[in-house]
């Protein structure tokens, strides 16, 4: 399994979904609810969000071997900063800078770093077509109430890369996602396999934050001659890759 979350950090928006497990975690009362009932609470989330434009979050990636399994196989702790259309994320090996003349990522293991357009769809938890897409494919979807945690549940048929799609909002905000996929995994005894599961956590959240202008300066990696960018040292000196996969500016790219 990628140690990577499946969907680069972008926008708080490609990460948002979650649940406290069914899995190992005790019974929990879950009812069936409509499609359109969960297109409700996306379409709310994301006019809630729509008026967040400074703010920050700890993000926490877990993955483990199986549904039930108690202990984390691997771990990874990062961070989303945002002003107005500007953004800093960090989780893992990757480091993802958007301003507001480009976006950069970062990737320290395989000594990548790729420049592209801005992405412009920070105010959405998941655009429409993405949770669309989702209550097409799913079967059923299910809600669970606890305390102040309100919990979605999406469940997909055999044959999908997910089993279950998890969601819990709490004050208004995301708090975890838990995916379940359909796929197993040999493990370190090849003669036993499950079926891995990843949680996303998300606390600390600080709403009409203050981040300083440095956190989205990407000077640190390259600069910029004409059209033309060079890497900066000591990326150049370590041989990584720069990849320019802007569109708006392709033809003025030299």
């Amino acid at each position: 399994m990628n140690k990577k979350l499946k969907i680069q950090i972008t926008g708080i928006g490609m990460l948002l979904m979650s649940f406290v497990s069914v899995y190992g975690r005790g019974p929990q009362q879950w009812l069936d609810i409509s499609k359109d009932s969960l297109s409700a609470t996306m379409e709310a989330l994301n006019s809630h969000f729509a008026h967040m434009h400074n703010y920050s979050v700890k993000v926490t990636d877990e993955s483990f071997a199986s549904y039930t399994a108690s202990t984390f196989h691997q771990k990874f702790s990062g961070y989303f900063k945002r002003d107005g259309e500007s953004f800093h994320s960090y989780l893992g090996d990757v480091n993802t800078i958007q301003n507001k003349d480009y976006r950069i990522s970062v990737d320290s293991v395989k000594k990548i770093i790729m420049i592209s357009d801005p992405v412009d769809y920070l105010n959405q938890i998941l655009t429409a077509s993405d949770y669309s897409a989702l209550l097409k494919v799913c079967t059923k979807v299910k809600i669970s109430h606890t305390g102040d945690q309100s919990s979605y549940r999406l469940e997909f048929a055999s044959g999908y890369p997910m089993i279950a799609y998890e969601i819990t909002l709490k004050d208004s905000l995301p708090e975890k996602i838990v995916i379940y996929y359909s796929k197993a995994v040999k493990g370190a005894n090849e003669n036993i396999s499950a079926k891995p599961r990843m949680e996303i956590y998300f606390n600390n959240w600080v709403t009409n934050a203050k981040v300083p202008k440095s956190e989205f300066n990407a000077e640190k990696y390259l600069s910029k001659q004409g059209n033309k960018f060079i890497l900066n040292p000591p990326y150049s000196a370590a041989k990584y890759k720069l990849l320019d996969e802007r569109v708006l500016t392709r033809k003025n790219k030299k």
